[in-house]
């Protein structure tokens, strides 16, 4: 584990410094964690957060923005990945990432579960292809662990993953840059009804699939 702090005139400034922070043993950096406090303690920085992350996929870099919560994460046990048609680039890193999380001693013996969210006439297609990864190794989930969640009309997304992930330590699910703008921040704060909630951006390409 690599610590450093880096002291700055302002939040913009920070995150120009560093994006250009050189990795360790010559590796690049390729990610960035926001954190994003759902208690109002740490004050509404949706704003900053915006620049940020714009600044980050300018840099290259994938981003997640972790929004925490009370629950401090649960009794870490279970973790929620959801999928959907607009997922495509991110569930690499999505599912990348909660595998690396379930090697954490604190998280070992979490279960994780993928939630795939289609409209009904894709939905075949799109679980055959996870079950052929997953049955080639480039998918470190179970094929049990994987659930369907037909989308269907009038029902909102935010509301699946309210009413199956209410009891999950975490959420982990896919976001874009235009859909962040274009709501103001405000799409951070859905899914009032679960608790810690991670949401990934993949920039680059992440290849444990084909």
């Amino acid at each position: 584990l690599y610590v450093d702090t880096i002291i700055s005139p302002s939040f913009k400034t920070a995150i120009a410094q560093i994006v250009q922070i050189p990795g360790i043993s010559g590796l690049d950096n390729n990610s960035i964690l926001f954190e994003l406090c759902d208690d109002g303690e740490c004050g509404d920085n949706r704003a900053e957060l915006l620049d940020g992350c714009t600044f980050a996929a300018v840099a290259g870099l994938n981003i997640c923005i972790l929004r925490s919560s009370h629950r401090h994460f649960g009794y870490r046990q279970r973790i929620h990945i959801w999928l959907t048609a607009s997922d495509y680039r991110n569930a690499s890193l999505m599912i990348l990432l909660a595998y690396i999380l379930s090697g954490n001693p604190e998280w070992h013996q979490a279960n994780i579960e993928l939630f795939v969210a289609y409209d009904s006439a894709h939905m075949d297609s799109q679980v055959s292809r996870l079950n052929d990864l997953i049955q080639r190794g480039r998918i470190p989930i179970s094929a049990a662990n994987i659930k369907q969640v037909p989308l269907s009309e009038g029902v909102p997304f935010e509301q699946l993953v309210n009413q199956r992930s209410k009891t999950s330590d975490l959420v982990i699910t896919g976001f874009s840059l235009a859909r962040l703008a274009e709501s103001k921040g405000e799409l951070l704060f859905g899914f009032r009804e679960v608790g810690d909630v991670l949401f990934v951006r993949a920039t680059q390409r992440i290849l444990i699939t084909d």
